[in-house]
């Protein structure tokens, strides 16, 4: 069982905003610990890449996408290495089909921003 993080919308004027509710631990071959009261945008698509995955608004979206946005946001290793691991969780998360997660993850790889 995948452990899920427990989240509340919160009220952004120019976009979508989610706070996490209590600590999210999640084991990798290692652990990342993601604090209660960082706040991400979940799945943010870049344009060039919406044609080709189209909505994942589902639950399942939830702990890589938080996870990934933690990564970039605290520059935590490299880029490469949080794009791999947003890759690792949606395989273990989502029931999303092989060609979507490999969509997604090179939207993120060429066109996703961190604080890198």
């Amino acid at each position: 069982m995948n452990p899920q993080p427990v989240i509340q919308n919160i009220k952004s004027k120019d976009r979508r905003r989610y706070r996490l509710m209590q600590d999210f631990i999640i084991d990798l071959d290692y652990t990342i610990t993601i604090y209660k009261g960082f706040e991400f945008d979940k799945s943010s698509i870049p344009r060039a890449a919406q044609l080709f995955v189209s909505d994942t608004e589902d639950a399942n979206m939830e702990a890589p996408s938080l996870v990934h946005d933690y990564l970039y946001e605290t520059a935590t290793g490299t880029k490469a290495e949080a794009d791999l691991i947003f890759k690792e969780l949606l395989e273990r998360y989502t029931y999303l089909p092989s060609w979507k997660i490999t969509a997604m993850y090179w939207s993120v790889r060429l066109f996703g921003k961190g604080a890198w």
